[in-house]
């Protein structure tokens, strides 16, 4: 089994990646205040449902653009999520 390049996973997760409108969605949901400790201005979007899972697991790409599956979050409270 060969091994696929940095190029081509990156490419293929950037299938998974939030469209413009579901990040539209997920900014208004949160009124620009971070959803996770409701304290901070969120600027980044974090993913419920991770790509590497959803990849992993056959998830359509469709389920993990949603604006459900997504959170807008601080940079420190996406971390914390990410190392969870």
């Amino acid at each position: 089994m060969g091994r696929e390049s940095k190029r081509a996973k990156r490419e293929r997760r950037e299938d998974f990646e939030f469209p413009n409108s579901a990040r539209n969605e997920i900014v208004v949901r949160s009124g620009g205040v971070c959803e996770e400790c409701g304290q901070t201005v969120a600027t980044q979007f974090h993913h419920i449902i991770a790509i590497a899972i959803a990849l992993a697991n056959g998830i359509a790409c469709e389920v993990i653009r949603h604006s459900d599956n997504g959170k807008h979050v601080c940079p420190k409270c996406h971390q914390k999520l990410d190392n969870c």
